[in-house]
């Protein structure tokens, strides 16, 4: 968890107005969340703080790479990514539901950890569909997608069917 404590922001000493923040994320940062899809990675973030007297606008930058699974073939691929996010964060001494732009903090909060929505927002730069093709330094394994095609064509061996189903195939509908 130490890792993650270098993403906390002091926050109650913060004066009002327009701070800039840098962070580094490396391999460790990935290590710290169980079934991400990033397996290593390095990526830069600038974050513009904007606090104010009833809240704060977080604006992050995010550029860098990631390295993650080939949708096809399993095989490792390496991808760039960037963006850019804004995440508001207004005052509230009462429990208040937060959204994906908007999150309530306590007036008196001593210091917000942003690990969470940086792994959050490098999850959305990666593309719904990741595959070789993606990155130049890389092709589909051909011995894994030609498994694939031979278990789609059954050629891989015996079709098996569930025996739920050909029951259903016996019934006669047309009665």
């Amino acid at each position: 968890m130490e890792v993650l404590d270098h993403f906390s922001i002091p926050f109650i000493g913060l004066k009002v107005g327009l701070h800039q923040l840098k962070f580094e994320v490396d391999n460790a940062f990935f290590t710290e969340y169980e079934n991400s899809q990033v397996k290593k990675g390095k990526v830069a973030i600038t974050l513009e703080l904007d606090k104010r007297s009833h809240m704060a606008v977080l604006d992050f930058s995010l550029e860098g790479t990631v390295v993650t699974d080939c949708d096809r073939c399993m095989e490792d691929i390496i991808l760039p990514i960037h963006g850019k996010y804004i995440l508001h964060a207004k005052y509230s001494e009462e429990d208040m539901e937060s959204t994906d732009e908007i999150i309530y903090i306590h007036p008196r909060l001593d210091r917000l950890n942003v690990a969470q929505y940086i792994y959050e927002y490098i999850h959305l730069t990666i593309p719904m569909i990741k595959t070789c093709e993606s990155d130049p330094n890389s092709n589909c394994n051909e011995e894994i997608l030609s498994r694939f095609e031979k278990e789609a064509d059954g050629v891989g061996g015996e079709v098996k069917t569930n025996p739920i189903w050909d029951t259903l195939n016996d019934l006669n509908l047309d009665q």
